[in-house]
């Protein structure tokens, strides 16, 4: 409930009602100019409070709260405070006013901003920096005489310093900075090819076309590590129905970056008819691995060679295109360091190895899954899941009954087997006698730990098809 109404409904209806001045009341937000420095949206109602409170309050302190009352008597008032009795640090609270929704207190705001913002040293501008961005994105003050004031002063500072006091400001504010001076004169142009954050290069490609680009923009652009800028500049390239050459595209199919390659080698191939798969075998480093990107069956013993030899990106690319040509030939390998990998390598795994590795192989990858981080087990669970229902039964419920505690993993595994819409498997009554055993045990836990689930299961193993019978569906799990 609203204080001021608590204390209105005190004066009402006591027998002794106090003072409105002397109202006690409890202030919940402990301020500090530091705290509210950043704070932009906060409204309150706790300067009358302070201000009428029987203990004494910083001055200056008490005024910046005020300017973000929800009275704009108050937000003005105290504005007024701040301009006449101006401090280092109080264009914070003044700049901010700028975007008040009050006629009167953002002219007041917008009138000292257009005498002062321009002798603000320049520890001022970057101690404001998440402000001025703050204000640079309300949409209704664009065509504001105070923004226009603050915008073009700050492009006015950036011709006066260097580079490395240029790096000070944060990669946003100098995203802000570039975008300004690109819609101007571009004099910082020049800095954002050499710029710490390789997102800001983008701003060159959005805001000059290709022809406008120099040589050296286009040769940095195109060295550029950050997969989006190169992407986009080539993107540019051909919707600009600019034809890049051969030996860009020859270059471009030698990426690092798959989808790189591929897009390259489909305009190679368009453009100037030549099949990059040729590049890629005449190559004598770790490019030759790039043949991966084809997934061709005949190239299945390069693929086993990639993976025991290459760096990461070429066993992973080399994973991928065994899996998907000669998915047999995985048993060649030595599983168990694949699996130590990361949880992409596991997720491949867990798709293609039971389809060929019986029950007991997969059974003997558990210790390698469990070493392998936290939910290891949960991959090899899955895994053994895709080869058969029941023994995932069964060995999930001793996951659940060795770790009563670890919930995030309990809830998972009771997850899956209750997402399974239907079972065709048989089942022996050796799998049958043993998941009957240990739904008991699961009930000998606390009260309610598993609600429904054992009752579910028993249904599943009352309808389920025993070994020596005709398989049927089991729905409604």
């Amino acid at each position: 409930m609203f204080h001021y109404l608590k204390a209105l409904l005190g004066i009402l209806f006591c027998s002794n009602p106090k003072p409105t001045n002397q109202i006690s009341h409890p202030v919940t937000t402990v301020f500090t100019l530091e705290s509210l420095w950043n704070n932009f949206e906060s409204r309150t109602w706790e300067y009358r409070f302070l201000k009428d409170g029987p203990n004494h309050f910083d001055l200056r302190l008490l005024n910046w709260i005020g300017s973000m009352d929800r009275s704009g008597y108050t937000r003005e008032k105290c504005l007024r405070f701040l301009i006449a009795n101006f401090i280092s640090g109080d264009e914070n609270r003044i700049l901010l006013r700028l975007a008040d929704w009050v006629p009167k207190v953002q002219v007041l705001a917008r009138w000292w901003i257009l005498g002062n913002f321009g002798s603000l040293p320049i520890e001022s501008i970057y101690a404001n920096q998440a402000l001025i961005l703050f204000l640079g994105g309300k949409p209704h003050l664009r065509e504001d005489p105070g923004l226009i004031e603050i915008t073009s002063n700050l492009l006015e500072r950036t011709r006066s310093i260097d580079l490395q006091n240029f790096e000070k400001f944060s990669n946003k504010f100098r995203r802000f900075l570039y975008t300004l001076s690109l819609s101007g004169d571009g004099y910082l142009r020049k800095w954002i090819l050499n710029d710490s954050d390789p997102f800001n290069r983008l701003l060159l490609l959005n805001w000059v076309e290709i022809v406008d680009l120099s040589e050296n923009e286009i040769q940095k652009i195109k060295k550029e590590k950050l997969l989006i800028v190169r992407h986009k500049f080539y993107l540019k390239l051909f919707n600009s129905n600019i034809k890049p050459t051969k030996g860009d595209l020859q270059n471009l199919v030698l990426d690092r970056n798959q989808s790189l390659r591929g897009f390259a080698r489909f305009h190679l191939q368009k453009l100037y008819q030549e099949d990059a798969y040729e590049i890629y075998q005449s190559r004598h480093d770790e490019k030759f691995y790039y043949i991966a990107d084809y997934g061709r069956k005949e190239d299945s013993e390069h693929f086993l060679e990639g993976i025991r030899v290459g760096s990461e990106s070429t066993k992973y690319n080399c994973l991928k295109a065994l899996v998907s040509s000669a998915p047999e030939r995985i048993l060649e390998l030595d599983l168990r360091p694949l699996i130590f990998k990361s949880g992409k390598y596991q997720s491949i795994l867990i798709e293609v190895l039971p389809k060929f590795l019986p029950v007991e192989g997969i059974e003997a990858l558990r210790p390698a899954f469990e070493a392998s981080s936290q939910n290891g087990i949960l991959s090899y669970l899955w895994m053994l899941k895709r080869k058969s229902f029941w023994v995932f039964i069964d060995e999930a419920l001793d996951v659940l009954i060795s770790n009563p505690c670890a919930f995030k993993i309990s809830n998972r595994i009771i997850n899956k087997i209750c997402e399974s819409k239907s079972v065709y498997e048989r089942i022996s009554e050796r799998i049958r006698a043993r998941i009957n055993n240990k739904i008991n045990k699961l009930r000998e836990g606390p009260p309610n730990q598993y609600g429904e689930f054992p009752k579910l299961l028993e249904f599943i193993l009352k309808t389920a098809t025993p070994e020596n019978g005709t398989p049927k569906k089991i729905s409604g799990i």
